[in-house]
This record gives structure tokens, sequence and C-alpha cells, in this order.
């Protein structure tokens, strides 16, 4: 994850966008950001099962995200680093998710279709490899 953000802040710098992390850990500068940060922390302290439906759903909201912005680029630098991240956050989206369903718990995906989520869940986990 850090790598992953390392990169992004790189593309952040490099084209001129102003980074929405602060320098302390869990503070943002954009509001929206910072609710959802809050939001996920609080429902991940309650328990450990809603703590894995916040993994899944972050992942979820990351995977959804991303396929949205690498359908919005032809930028090489971006489609790999995204491509990489994209591939990271699949992954851990079958984790959370076995999790989850080896306590009896099934996902229902919140950002990506039913079928988006099976094809993830029903593939094998890859090696992510940043170019």
């Amino acid at each position: 994850e850090q790598i992953h953000m390392e990169r992004v802040l790189c593309l952040l710098i490099h084209y001129q966008i102003s980074d929405p992390a602060s320098t302390v850990v869990g503070e943002f500068t954009d509001p929206e950001i910072q609710a959802l940060y809050n939001d996920f922390v609080d429902q991940g302290e309650i328990c450990l099962l809603e703590a894995l439906d916040v993994g899944a759903s972050i992942e979820d909201m990351d995977i959804y995200d991303l396929n949205i912005l690498l359908g919005q680029t032809e930028n090489v630098a971006i489609i790999s680093i995204f491509e990489n991240i994209l591939c990271g956050s699949e992954n851990h989206l079958r984790s959370f998710y076995d999790l989850l369903d080896k306590r009896g718990v099934e996902y229902l995906p919140q950002y990506l279709t039913q079928d988006e989520l099976n094809a993830i869940i029903e593939s094998d986990d890859l090696r992510c490899v940043l170019n």
C-alpha cells in the first residue's frame, strides 16, 4: 500500500495536482475523503466482521473507481500504476471475501455489480508487478 501511495504521489507531483492526504495519518484535506475515512474507521472498530466488511468495501470502491479512471486516460505511466493498484485491490478483495465467507457472511458489492464481483472472486490471485 505504501508503494502504491508513493507512486500516486509521484503522479500528483508530476501533474501538479494537490495531494488530498495530509502528513498526519488519517487526516485528509478533502472533506469527502475525510468523511469516508471516518465512517470506515467507525464501522471497522465495531467488531472483526465489520472490519472485514470495511476492507472488502474499500477494495470494492477502489476497483470501481480505478476502472472508471483507466477508461479516461491513455497515459502509459498512469495506466501502469493504476493497473498495478487494480491488481492488488482485486487480490485484497478476494482475501476479504474469503475471510467473510469462512465466517458465514456474504459480502454484497456496494460499487461493483454482482457479476463483476463474481468474476474477481472466481479468478486466481495475481502477482502484481509495478513496471
